[in-house]
């Protein structure tokens, strides 16, 4: 038995005979295996919340609902909730697996790649960030502040709030996509990105798509 079984399955010797009594031991079994993932949920919950200085889980619950008010993309909604689960490889987490030599950022080379690290506290992506907010500001003349929390749950806005999040959203795939193809992430190829995601939700007939896209970019 592996180290993640035996961790999944702890039987102790008083319950084997209820075990054997058991029309459907494969249910039981089943039932454990979700009681140690939605253990192992609670857990990353509880890291963000303190990481971000929230008084609860609770209060993370919102940002659970957001993604599929943003978009309809599933790579997009898929890649959000592996985030917010913590389930993105980094090569920390690379490291633990003898799969990499070292955990030194993708980009910057310097520090640890941890999720943190990876999506806001690296230089090169921090300046990425700055460009990205800073067009976002001018074009909806609104007042995005940069953070951690923004980046990683999304930012609570009255007007523009599903496009922002929308390209907060397909910015951080980009920069997900980058780190596993090795390149750096450039702020030009950044905004191709929205605008190709906002021509594709257009064409779909996704609500709002053909109004944003040109507020963004006009009619090109």
């Amino acid at each position: 038995m592996t180290g993640l079984q035996a961790k999944l399955v702890e039987i102790k010797e008083e319950n084997v005979q209820i075990i054997q009594s058991l029309k459907k031991p494969t249910k039981y079994f089943y039932g454990l295996f979700l009681q140690q993932i939605a253990r192992e949920d609670i857990t990353a919950l509880v890291k963000w919340t303190e990481t971000f200085g929230l008084e609860s889980v609770e209060e993370l619950k919102k940002f659970f609902i957001l993604p599929r008010a943003v978009t309809l993309d599933t790579k997009l909604l898929s890649f959000q909730y592996k985030l917010l689960y913590r389930c993105i490889t980094t090569n920390t987490k690379l490291l633990l697996f003898n799969i990499r030599e070292n955990d030194r950022c993708t980009f910057c080379n310097l520090n640890r790649e941890t999720l943190s690290h990876l999506f806001w506290e690296c230089h090169i992506v921090r300046t990425l960030w700055n460009n990205i907010i800073e067009w976002i500001n001018e074009q909806l003349v609104v007042e995005v502040v940069p953070c951690l929390q923004h980046i990683i749950l999304g930012v609570d806005l009255q007007g523009y709030h599903s496009l922002i999040n929308r390209i907060l959203l397909i910015t951080k795939y980009y920069i997900y996509v980058c780190r596993c193809l090795d390149r750096i992430p450039i702020f030009e190829t950044a905004i191709e990105k929205v605008k190709y995601n906002l021509k594709v939700e257009k064409q779909a007939g996704i609500k709002n798509s053909a109004e944003y896209l040109q507020t963004l970019f006009g009619r090109d």
